[in-house]
């Protein structure tokens, strides 16, 4: 029992130190399977040895008890100390009324001993965490790069028209071992904002310009697309002839600046798109005509039908977003947090009055930033995330982006008004086909991966997290090992303290006893009666004896003396 029970103590030892460890490694090719394996078969049959050993000890205690006993309860006893067929048939018998039925149902239930410890032992893959240098994502510290010169570098505008032309931007971060996370982390970019502002535009001065078709020569006007707030769009518009009828042409699609800050005069105080001093407002404005309900009459004002079919209002700004990037498989995600649009201020640059106020810009609100170096016509503060002065990108972004002409003719020949179209560049082109509002979507998307890029960028190191075997414990298995354990001391004791107070000697599973000290001559006829074991099994039910002293032999024998 010693041994069974150390057994099962060196398994729960091992189990309780490698749970929730990695898997560890043995010399040639030993698994922790393998250890609690051999352990867990000597501890069952250890047991099982010591509960058969405490059964046939038990079964002379029965014999040797105040009253007699059938004699077929010795092959009972018998069977139950050789395996759990007999010893099920123990429990059927006895019922729980002694100590054999214990002996009997550990005997059973010890059938589940090996899998129940099969199953305590799982490894999980799960991903360790591995400080390293290698997991890295961008960090953009300022939304463009510039030198101490004010002097934008050449990236700039390429990554500019290339928001323009193309799509799908984006900085994936570096993760070799496939599963990274990084901490958040905020990062300068470019966003962009749009809203239908069609209910709100009108056309201002469009209407009764003065001259009509009868009009020699040909005339210039202008007139305005009205907002609520910024610029108006210039609606340029010409009047002439063609092969001796009149025509008129004017602008079909245009965008143009609403607001900007491309001056180092310090004024702002406007909000477009519910966001403070945006760093650059556009207007995209598609206009037709109305159908004359005589097409083939001429009109002496054609320009009277021009009307805005559509226009869209947006805003290209700079901003600060706050990322957290994960890798996991292989596949990266990135969680974003809310725009945060930041705010101009200024800062003079120079001694009153020679001082110039520049416009700068840093992410959050109402935080003071403090430039410290020399005056450089270029400032920043690289802690802050600020920048001074802050309009230089704006004449190449206005240029790449505001679209004055794509005229249609509007004339009169021999089948009435016929509205035609002058060629397009590629730009204006693409700038149509995509829209303004998408346009500036890829802008903005462009310009954050230029600046995360950028000479200004930080990497930010992540953890990147490696694959390892762990060892998990499923303890609910080791119960029933253990509570077998436990009934199994409990019989033993039992058994032994018993056995010392009723004195009898230690014959326990052996078969000498049955040689010395067997039945009785009065219970054995010289016939041939017992010649095969269902014979003798069945005259065994019939029998009642118990093991006593004889008369006659002088020893004990099992007998029947009444």
């Amino acid at each position: 029992m010693a041994f069974s029970a150390s057994c099962f103590i060196a398994i729960f030892g091992i189990l309780l130190a490698y749970d929730q460890k990695e898997s560890p490694s043995f010399p040639q090719g030993l698994t922790l399977n393998a250890i609690v394996s051999i352990l867990s078969t000597g501890s069952k049959s250890s047991l099982i040895f010591v509960i058969g050993e405490c059964i046939g000890q038990l079964k002379w205690m029965w014999f040797q008890g105040e009253n007699k006993r059938p004699l077929n309860d010795l092959q009972s006893f018998d069977s139950a100390s050789r395996g759990p067929f007999g010893s099920l048939l123990m429990c059927v018998q006895d019922r729980g009324r002694s100590l054999i039925s214990i002996g009997a149902l550990v005997t059973v239930l010890a059938l589940a001993f090996d899998p129940f410890m099969q199953q305590v032992l799982s490894y999980p893959v799960r991903q360790v965490p591995v400080p390293s240098n290698t997991a890295t994502a961008q960090q953009s510290v300022f939304p463009f790069h510039m030198n101490n010169d004010r002097v934008i570098d050449n990236k700039f505008g390429s990554a500019l028209y290339a928001g323009i032309y193309s799509n799908g931007f984006g900085v994936a971060p570096t993760c070799p071992s496939g599963n990274c996370t990084w901490p958040a982390f905020p990062s300068m970019g470019w966003c962009s904002k749009c809203e239908d502002v069609t209910a709100s535009a009108k056309l201002v001065g469009c209407h009764d310009l003065p001259y009509n078709v009868s009009s020699p020569g040909p005339l210039n006007a202008s007139c305005n697309i009205s907002l609520p707030h910024g610029d108006p769009g210039v609606v340029n518009i010409r009047f002439g002839s063609s092969v001796g009828f009149p025509d008129l042409e004017v602008p079909k699609q245009m965008i143009w600046t609403v607001n900007s800050r491309t001056s180092t005069i310090f004024q702002y105080s406007t909000t477009f798109l519910g966001v403070d001093n945006p760093f650059l407002v556009f207007a995209q404005a598609k206009l037709g005509f109305c159908s004359p309900a005589n097409n083939s009459r001429l009109s002496p004002h054609p320009e009277n039908d021009l009307r805005l079919d559509h226009v869209t209002q947006c805003i290209l700004t700079f901003c600060s977003r706050k990322y957290n990037p994960k890798v996991s498989a292989g596949v990266s995600s990135m969680n974003v947090s809310k725009i945060d649009y930041g705010e101009v201020f200024e800062y003079a640059v120079g001694t009153p009055p020679l001082a110039v106020i520049y416009p700068c810009w840093k992410p959050g609100h109402g935080r003071p930033v403090e430039f410290t170096g020399g005056r450089e016509l270029a400032i920043k503060n690289a802690s802050e995330f600020a920048i001074c002065p802050a309009f230089e990108p704006g004449p190449d972004i206005i240029d790449a982006l505001t679209l004055k002409y794509t005229n249609f003719v509007h004339y009169d020949d021999s089948t009435g008004w016929v509205i035609g179209g002058d060629s397009m560049t590629i730009k204006e082109r693409r700038l149509i086909d995509i829209g303004l509002e998408r346009a500036l979507e890829n802008v903005a998307a462009s310009l954050t991966e230029y600046a995360l890029n950028s000479a200004d960028s930080r990497k930010v190191t992540g953890t990147a997290y490696h694959p390892r075997v762990f060892v998990a414990v499923d303890w609910r298995f080791v119960v029933l090992p253990a509570l077998l354990l436990c009934l199994g001391i409990i019989l033993f004791i039992c058994t032994i303290v018993t056995n010392n107070r009723r004195r009898i000697n230690l014959w326990k599973t052996s078969v000498l006893p049955i040689l010395y000290h067997g039945l009785g001559n009065n219970l054995l006829n010289n016939k041939d009666e017992y010649a095969t074991a269902s014979s003798m099994e069945q005259a065994s039910k019939s029998v009642n004896v118990k093991l006593e002293l004889s008369d006659t032999e002088k020893r004990l024998l099992l007998q029947n003396s009444g």
